[in-house]
């Protein structure tokens, strides 16, 4: 699944801060997208510095994720 995460993270998902982080700038974020097979998943990770991003969840979108994602995606 790490290919899948990277594939999301990298193909411009919608993200939305999930929880504010004990430590400061280090936020709880969730990406909605799709993965080159077509796939569609939910990341949860930890923005590290301005470049990079610290995986800690991923899983398949439930049907409300989807509808959510695909109303995103047609307002940008």
């Amino acid at each position: 699944m790490t290919d899948e995460v990277e594939d999301v993270l990298f193909a411009e998902p919608h993200i939305r801060v999930a929880a504010k982080g004990r430590v400061k700038g280090e936020n709880l974020y969730v990406a909605y997208g799709q993965t080159a097979a077509g796939r569609y998943l939910v990341v949860f990770f930890v923005r590290k510095h301005r470049t990079a991003a610290l995986p800690i969840s991923a899983r398949d979108v439930t049907r409300s994720e989807r509808r959510y994602y695909e109303k995103q995606r047609k307002v940008r």
